[in-house]
């Protein structure tokens, strides 16, 4: 499949450099698209949107107990993942290289969420690959919590093998009710150093959240495919999962993410009137 080829929910932009290119539905900020010397990096498929490309996970990530944010003695509705990727958002710019987008809250998000923000992403590309930067302004009166999350779906074919590496010694199980469990109870450790992170093979279907994951940088190899370097700041991203449904799903997801329940237990707080900001990478 090549980068036209590739249909969004609503309108495609298209950005590219050298050997990258890259397209970002409007619906969601959304990239369906990352495609390296004309391979794409991402898993795609267009009768799973939700589970395709580099969905953004804001307010949250992960599901919240009983999928309730608890907020002055009022409950609001919010799902796994948060909301903002369910919104169509407003393209302010599109260059050979770039592309803007922005989410305003409105009386629909106010429900669920009873904050005003601007929420702006923009994706660039260079010679190494993808720059997302995140913004969100806190528009309200007072403090605005979050808990973020970004949730690639790298492509994976049948047979490839997939390594990362890690500072994690321990984890957290989805897959066992959120239990404590040792990293080499659900991964295959490759290699471990003394000072160094580890490299581990993903074998299964974990779904593990990444406990100290420790690494502002993580390398990637999947099959023989360049080694991609992930991004994420461990202050805006307090965990790392990892997550393959099935065994033979056709992706694999390392994701920098946020404890499980953090909007409401432990969240970052973003004053009145203040902007939080990060990046998230994916290079070679």
């Amino acid at each position: 499949m090549n980068i036209k080829q590739i249909k969004g929910i609503g309108d495609i932009a298209y950005i590219k450099h050298g050997n990258w290119s890259v397209c970002i539905d409007s619906h969601g900020a959304h990239v369906l698209g990352l495609f390296f010397k004309e391979k794409n990096l991402l898993h795609y498929n267009p009768a799973d949107m939700e589970h395709s490309g580099i969905p953004i996970c804001m307010p949250n990530f992960g599901p919240l107990i009983n999928d309730i944010f608890e907020y002055q003695g009022a409950d609001f509705a919010i799902t796994q993942h948060g909301f903002f990727r369910d919104y169509g958002y407003q393209l302010l710019n599109n260059s050979a290289t770039s592309a803007t987008y922005q989410l305003n809250s409105n009386p629909e998000t106010r429900q669920r969420f009873p904050f005003d923000f601007c929420f702006i992403v923009t994706f660039s590309i260079d010679d190494s690959g993808l720059t997302a930067a995140l913004s969100l302004t806190n528009k309200s009166d007072s403090s605005m919590p979050i808990a973020p999350g970004i949730h690639p779906y790298y492509a994976v074919t049948e047979g490839e093998d997939v390594v990362f590496e890690t500072r994690a010694q321990a984890a957290n199980d989805n897959n066992q009710d959120y239990a404590d469990v040792l990293i080499e109870d659900s991964l295959e450790v490759l290699f471990e150093s003394k000072s160094g992170p580890r490299r581990v093979r993903v074998i299964g279907k974990p779904d593990l959240h990444l406990k100290g994951h420790g690494l502002d940088e993580t390398r990637l190899t999947i099959g023989s495919n360049p080694v991609l370097t992930i991004t994420a700041d461990l202050t805006s991203f307090n965990r790392m999962t990892v997550w393959r449904k099935e065994t033979d799903s056709p992706f694999i997801c390392l994701e920098p993410a946020f404890v499980k329940n953090g909007l409401n237990d432990q969240p970052i707080s973003i004053p009145a009137g203040e902007t939080w900001g990060t990046v998230f990478q994916i290079a070679r």
